[in-house]
């Protein structure tokens, strides 16, 4: 598929080791950013994170002006390092498909597809087929130049097409409650909210995981 440019088609073997970075970095860039950290922090929970830091602080060096500035700044470290945990137990959790990608892709009724600009790539899309009816949409992502321009919505056809071709009835695929452009685009795309989970990188911290579906049609 070629627009603007912009060609999508299968990974190949050669590009698997440059591809599984970009995947992770991708994940954790967007996932654990600060912007993200910050969110989480405006929970509950990082409200009294907060509120314990300050006194904490306080207690410590006997300066408001400190406390002020050290609590929300280590209340913030702290919630970053937690979605860090988030994304680490998704890289443990898929270890297998990491350690060779083009391999775990290259089977029946899944596929591992970039889209490429000349030769850079810049954006990446999976579908593991999880039976004769349904399969998972994965690693979708785009680098930042190229975001904002058609291409993640283009990947997100490719793939529907794919699907529809296979004889895949539903896709489905899950992100976290911060992975705001993907819930966004895949709103916009047709998916919707089929069931959400928590999981707790630490007691007491809590991160929504959001799976999404669609119908193929």
């Amino acid at each position: 598929m070629v627009n603007n440019g912009v060609v999508i088609r299968a990974l190949r073997r050669d590009e698997t080791q440059h591809v599984t970075e970009m995947v992770l970095s991708s994940f954790f860039q967007e996932g654990a950013s600060l912007r993200n950290a910050s969110r989480l922090m405006m929970k509950p929970v990082g409200n009294i994170l907060v509120a314990c830091l300050l006194i904490i602080f306080y207690t410590m060096t006997g300066s408001i002006v400190l406390s002020i500035v050290l609590g929300p700044l280590s209340a913030l470290l702290f919630c970053q390092w937690c979605l860090w945990k988030v994304h680490e137990e998704h890289r443990q959790r898929n270890q297998l498909e990491l350690q060779d990608i083009f391999e775990w892709y290259n089977k029946t009724g899944s596929r591992f597809w970039v889209a490429v600009d000349g030769r850079e790539i810049v954006g990446t899309v999976a579908l593991n087929r999880v039976n004769d009816s349904r399969a998972k949409f994965t690693r979708m992502g785009v680098i930042p130049p190229y975001r904002r321009r058609g291409v993640a919505r283009r990947l997100v056809r490719h793939v529907e097409a794919f699907c529809k071709s296979e004889g895949v009835l539903e896709i489905f695929m899950t992100t976290t409650e911060f992975h705001l452009n993907a819930l966004s685009l895949y709103g916009k795309c047709g998916y919707v909210v089929s069931n959400i989970s928590v999981t707790s990188p630490v007691p007491g911290v809590n991160v929504s995981i959001v799976e999404l579906s669609k119908k193929v049609q």
